[in-house]
């Protein structure tokens, strides 16, 4: 796959005038148990809610919501727990600014599963929950989005006639089921994830066992405002093939993503571009390493954004975001993650034309699961990643502010660290006029360009 991204000729012309850049990073956020990100909202008043689940005992993830301040600092975490009852949150969608629905399943008394979907407020608080499903039968919501008619449709499976089918429910606002639907074939279908289609209409994504095989295609379903099967489309190669997500594109088209599995590279990201009937415009695949699956997908203004996973020969995964146009080439690519598993669930374009993704990442110390976010300008660059850890046997110092620094230091600017365009921190205040040295300087910035922190959070770009 492509590593780095393409640097507009503009961009290393411009020089600083004083006007702050978006605060971007990558944060790690934690604790003994594992968590993961599933959705993110950005909040006019500056900020991000981060909605996803807490694993605190086996086979139990609940639902919580993190609010992280601009630079993706934590400010509170809220979990929303019911007592008596194992619930499992698969998928969360995020209307507006105070309305969040979770889905997944919830066991209580019975010992099979039910779907389950709540609504919640931007506080955690429950406006409302409802278990429905086949008695004697698992039932898992896995996807759900806004439905026509200002509630929800939540999708996902049950085993009511003994293998895969998809179960769809129509939810009110107030959380009564007004329609449901078991879509029966012969062979077993699973759906990941729903979006709003043209003439009021749904599309499914998901996969679709082959009769008589053990590999899988690719699947499309269409819906009409009712959740009848208006169209069903299939696409992939001979061997697994499966979409995980959907969204909305231009001309009332629609953006698939998942996996395409091949002989000499395994998995590949697979985008599919297709018109409001379904029809497969053009479809791209992209990936080098063992294994690559987009996991979201997000319509930005000229083109798309792409996030996920690839994994590594030895086995550990990198969290994966892919910047598209229109056509489905690519514009850049940025990889994060250390060891263990790392991916990103959700992506989110910003107004400033950047991007919030969150997922999960491998946390050595804990052994468990952290949340991951990323938080990118429009090229994919991050200016203000977490610190590195420090020495203090190799910790070289300077006692007083780069002259090439020339002029930042001065007024009401306050550097507190000194970062290259791709997120390295070069310089970092560690005392009253002492820098810390990450890159070897030797005494002086080479010429390039830089970002610069202030011990305000502001980021300024800077051209030496």
């Amino acid at each position: 796959m492509l590593l780095g991204r393409v640097v507009p000729v503009s961009l290393i012309l411009f020089c600083w005038f004083g006007s702050a850049l978006p605060a971007t990073f990558v944060r790690k956020i934690g604790s003994e148990v594992d968590e993961r990100a599933l959705g993110v909202i950005s909040l006019s008043e500056g900020g991000f809610l981060v909605v996803g689940t807490l694993e605190t005992v086996p086979d139990t993830a609940v639902a919580c919501i993190l609010r992280v301040d601009s630079l993706g600092f934590p400010v509170w975490l809220r979990r929303v727990v019911e007592p008596g009852a194992s619930t499992r949150i698969h998928a969360v969608c995020l209307k507006g600014v105070d309305t969040i629905l979770v889905a997944g399943e919830q066991k209580g008394a019975r010992i099979d599963c039910d779907m389950y979907a709540a609504e919640l407020d931007s506080s955690g608080n429950i406006r409302w929950q409802r278990t429905w499903g086949a008695v004697g039968a698992n039932d898992v919501a896995l996807g759900v989005c806004p439905s026509h008619d200002g509630g929800w449709l939540v999708v996902g499976y049950t085993l009511e006639f003994g293998q895969h089918d998809v179960r769809v429910a129509l939810i009110d606002s107030m959380g009564n089921v007004q329609l449901g639907r078991v879509l029966r074939t012969p062979q077993a279908d699973l759906v990941y994830a729903a979006s709003k289609a043209a003439n009021r209409g749904y599309a499914l994504v998901g996969t679709k066992w082959v009769s008589g095989s053990r590999y899988t295609d690719a699947l499309l379903l269409l819906l009409n405002d009712t959740c009848g099967v208006a169209r069903t489309r299939f696409f992939g190669d001979i061997l697994w093939d499966g979409f995980v997500a959907v969204t909305s594109a231009a001309d009332s088209g629609l953006a698939l993503v998942g996996f395409s599995t091949t002989e000499s590279t395994g998995n590949d990201i697979f985008l599919l571009l297709t018109d409001s009937t379904g029809q497969g415009m053009r479809q791209r695949r992209y990936g080098q390493r063992q294994s690559d699956r987009g996991l979201a997908v997000a319509a930005a203004r000229d083109g798309f954004v792409i996030a996920g996973e690839t994994f590594r020969e030895n086995g550990d995964g990198d969290a994966v975001l892919l910047r598209v146009d229109p056509s489905g080439f690519v514009c850049w690519e940025r990889t994060d993650g250390g060891s263990g598993f790392d991916c990103l669930n959700s992506v989110v374009i910003l107004p400033d034309r950047g991007m919030i993704a969150v997922g999960q990442t491998w946390d050595d110390l804990t052994q468990t699961s952290d949340i991951l976010l990323v938080r990118t300008d429009e090229w994919g660059t991050v200016g203000l990643a977490d610190d590195p850890p420090s020495s203090e046997g190799n910790r070289p110092t300077v006692h007083c502010l780069r002259p090439s620094l020339g002029g930042i230091g001065a007024g009401s600017v306050r550097p507190a660290r000194v970062m290259s365009v791709d997120g390295r921190i070069v310089l970092r205040l560690v005392g009253e006029g002492n820098w810390e040295e990450f890159d070897s300087v030797s005494g002086t910035l080479s010429s390039g360009v830089y970002i610069v922190q202030t011990a305000e959070g502001a980021l300024f770009r800077f051209v030496r």
